[in-house]
Parts: structure tokens; C-alpha cells; sequence
């Protein structure tokens, strides 16, 4: 109404593809007004199948749709949201300092890598880095300056983990040792250094 006392509806789930769970890019909703136990009507219905994850609705949003008709059968309202590219400058600046290399020492294998069959064949090896900038590059040297392999990272801003095979850019496996690494974030131009080892 005028003073902003609006009706609270209902919400139901159609499942589409029947798997007796809610999946948001697939359902649909189907928001209406409900009397008693029964479903009065629909106004309107809800689906998410040509959004993508930069987009989606977080807890907390609040979407406000009026219209002065009532909706026809034939009627379709389709709307867009620009991602939030706005980026925390001191969020960043402040989590390079949580950065950490997992499992540090790193002893023979861990629980990350797949398990081979065969006696015959290498383990795939993988080192884990955390809290990383989502853009960022990665240098990994041996204590004596030299280069060992560089990973250019391009993740998600939610996903602050990269692995490494631990292979050298020749494309060959790590000896063991301590290792330096130097991370660079591309957004802010901070830098951490830390170091790992590697024991077989």
C-alpha cells in the first residue's frame, strides 16, 4: 500500500529435473499468495537460468518489482545485474599477510594428491598456496636465485587457492630443499616473500 505495508507472500519450488533438491539454475519459483494450507494463486514465477555466479542473488539482497496491472500469461519481465567490480584495496593488502604454502614442510606426499595404482608410475605431487590475490603471479626460486616455475594466477574473487604440481618449467620434478616464493598481486602491486621446504 501507500505507507509501504506490502503483502508478504509465499514461495514454492517447481523441480524441474525432479532430484528432490533445490538447484538454483534450473528451478523454478513460483511466488504467489497462499490461503490456509492451500496455494491461492501465482503472481509470478522466478528462475535463474540465464544468470551466471558474479550475479547471483547474495543474502541480504532486496529486489522491488511494481507494477500496476495484473501479470497475463503471455507477459515476461527480464532483468540484468552488474557485478559488483569494486575491489577493497586494504582487504587485499591486508590478506597477503595470511598467505601460506600447505603442507609446509612438505614430506614425500599428502592427502591433496591421487592415489596410483600402478608401483610403476610417480605420484602427481601438489603443493597448496592460500589466501592468495585472485590476480596475482607467482615465482617460485631455489635459495640460490634461480627460477624454478612461475604461475600466473586469474581465479574468481571468492577463491584464493591455487595448487602447483611442483614441477620445474622444464617440466621436471622438484629436487628436494628449501624453496623461496615471491607472490605479486596485479591489483595493488604488494608483494609477499616466504618459503617452503620440500622433504622426499
Amino acid at each position: 500500500d501507500t505507507a509501504g505495508q506490502y503483502e508478504l507472500m509465499d514461495v514454492v519450488v517447481h523441480d524441474v529435473n525432479g532430484n528432490d533438491s533445490v538447484d538454483w539454475f534450473e528451478d523454478r519459483f513460483f511466488v504467489g499468495a497462499p490461503a490456509g494450507s492451500r496455494w491461492r494463486a501465482t503472481a509470478f514465477i522466478i528462475d535463474f537460468q540465464l544468470a551466471i555466479e558474479a550475479t547471483y542473488p547474495q543474502p541480504g539482497d532486496v529486489y522491488q518489482v511494481d507494477w500496476k496491472r495484473p501479470f497475463f500469461e503471455t507477459d515476461t519481465i527480464r532483468f540484468s545485474i552488474n557485478s559488483d567490480n569494486e575491489i577493497n584495496t586494504d582487504l587485499l593488502k591486508t590478506g597477503m599477510d595470511k598467505i601460506k604454502v600447505v603442507p609446509n614442510p612438505y614430506v614425500m606426499t599428502n592427502m591433496m594428491e591421487t592415489q596410483v595404482s600402478n608401483p610403476f608410475l610417480n605420484q602427481r605431487r601438489r603443493l597448496m598456496f592460500t589466501h592468495i590475490p585472485a590476480n596475482c603471479s607467482i615465482k617460485i626460486f631455489t635459495v640460490s636465485g634461480i627460477l624454478v616455475d612461475e604461475i600466473i594466477v586469474s581465479n574468481e574473487p571468492d577463491n584464493g587457492i591455487i595448487h602447483w604440481d611442483m614441477l620445474t618449467r622444464e617440466n621436471l620434478e622438484i629436487a628436494a630443499g628449501m624453496y623461496i616464493y615471491h607472490i605479486e598481486s596485479e591489483i595493488t602491486g604488494d608483494a609477499k616473500l616466504g618459503k617452503f621446504a620440500v622433504i622426499k
